[in-house]
């Protein structure tokens, strides 16, 4: 659930870098210059790109960073305190259940790359969106509004994780997990349980259909960036 709210929680903090940069290139008219040389659905694209790579770049520093803290954990706090080796004076008196689900029941490397596909799908999925609204905003404030109901299907992805957590086999659950908004949650905490052949095929399933949502809606978003991008 935390990898999957992770992943949802940077596509929307940085969806609205894209969306401040879109607005800011509108105000300034640099679009004017740029749609000179290249098309306004590359210009969208690359923008995504470029934002999207940035953001990976900095989660992909923080694995890192985090996988030496759990390390050193490993060898301190995480200690079990009913193994004999670790009995003695210095020995640590606490007992953490995390280090057997982190460094023994957990496939991190198998996680990481399944990491990588849903970040790169749904940044696609929700940059197009982000995209599009600041082509249609001529100023930060004018596009509040319609940044409400993308900020509430972020929310609504990480919610459907918690409800699928406390409900794993009902038809809603079911549902969810081939939603493109909840997808990327639901399918971390199936593969978190154990890459079943059932499993893993509705996870791949639910990758299929998200990548499938964000090329349809990267096609669109594209012309109706075209149409937006220099009004005033």
């Amino acid at each position: 659930f935390v990898i999957g709210a992770f992943i949802l929680f940077f596509v929307g903090l940085y969806g609205m870098t894209i969306f401040r940069a879109t607005v800011r290139e509108k105000n300034n008219r640099i679009v004017e210059v740029l749609l000179a040389s290249v098309r306004p659905q590359q210009l969208m694209l690359s923008k995504i790109t470029g934002i999207g790579l940035v953001a990976l770049l900095q989660l992909l520093g923080w694995a890192v960073v985090l996988s030496i803290g759990l390390l050193f954990l490993e060898q301190t706090v995480f200690l079990d305190v009913f193994d004999p080796s670790n009995w003695g004076e210095a020995a640590p008196q606490r007992l953490n259940p995390l280090s057997s689900l982190v460094f023994e029941q957990l496939n991190l490397p198998f996680l990481l790359l399944h990491f990588i596909l849903f970040f790169a799908a749904s940044f696609l999925f929700y940059g197009s969106l982000f995209a599009v609204l600041g082509a249609r905003s001529s100023a930060d404030a004018d596009g509040q509004q319609f940044l409400l109901p993308l900020i509430f299907m972020v929310a609504f992805g990480i919610f459907a994780g918690i409800y699928a957590i406390y409900y794993p086999n009902t038809t809603l659950t079911e549902v969810l997990t081939y939603l493109p908004f909840s997808s990327p949650v639901l399918a971390f905490i199936t593969l978190a349980k154990g890459a079943t052949v059932v499993g893993y095929t509705t996870t791949m399933l639910s990758l299929l259909i998200l990548l499938g949502a964000a090329l349809l809606l990267l096609k669109l978003a594209g012309r109706w960036y075209k149409q937006h991008i220099l009004k005033f």
